[in-house]
């Protein structure tokens, strides 16, 4: 994941070193799971992490366009170690 270096998440976390992520569709196909765990902050987020890391979700293309805007500028990455998972489906 990636964050802004000054956010308050980014802070929260250099402070507790734990984090959750949520992800959730309200689709066709509702659920929500969420993990948490053990935090790290890494090193800042470079326009290639950034271009490997769209490209693995959304494509060559897509990629392209979305780091083509310099927004890695200022952005530091997290790695999460969920100890924990919850989810539900309706």
């Amino acid at each position: 994941m990636i964050g802004g270096e000054q956010s308050a998440k980014m802070r929260h976390i250099a402070q507790r070193g734990r984090a959750a992520l949520c992800v959730d569709s309200r689709g066709d196909a509702i659920f929500h799971v969420t993990a948490e765990g053990i935090c790290e902050l890494g090193g800042p987020a470079t326009k290639a992490w950034r271009l490997k890391l769209h490209t693995h979700y959304r494509g060559v293309e897509a990629a392209a366009k979305v780091v083509a805007d310099d927004g890695h500028i200022g952005q530091q990455f997290i790695t999460l170690r969920p100890q924990r998972w919850y989810g539900w489906q309706a």
